[in-house]
């Protein structure tokens, strides 16, 4: 079952009871990492979102320019996880790529949400 979650940094998230809810050991990793102005992190099998989520709410909070990607192969997952960033206004600065992470670095210079394995490339000329 699809539900709304609030992940009280000022951001909500979708996540579907039925298949996979994140736990405290998200919660954990995405507050490890030192983030520095003008960085881009890229969560690999992000799921349906939550690192990059709680991630940006505290480069905000730091006011720190960061943008993330998430890159997971699950389109369902994935799905939610653009639904999630589209919710909280982020989709300028949180990228959702589907794709396997044997492919990680086509996806890394990539900017914005994408569907299926090898979309075209959203960077600039």
């Amino acid at each position: 079952m699809k539900r709304l979650d609030d992940l009280e940094n000022g951001y909500r998230i979708w996540q579907d009871s039925e298949a996979f809810c994140f736990g405290i050991d998200a919660v954990l990793l995405a507050h490890y990492p030192v983030m520095k102005d003008g960085d881009c992190v890229m969560d690999l099998c992000t799921g349906n979102g939550v690192i990059p989520l709680i991630m940006h709410g505290t480069a905000r909070d730091e006011a720190k320019r960061v943008s993330f990607r998430g890159l997971e192969i699950q389109e369902g997952a994935a799905s939610l996880a653009r639904e999630s960033v589209r919710l909280n206004g982020l989709s300028d600065e949180i990228g959702i790529i589907t794709g396997d992470v044997k492919e990680a670095a086509l996806h890394a210079g990539r900017r914005r949400a994408s569907r299926g394995g090898r979309p075209e490339d959203d960077r600039p000329a």
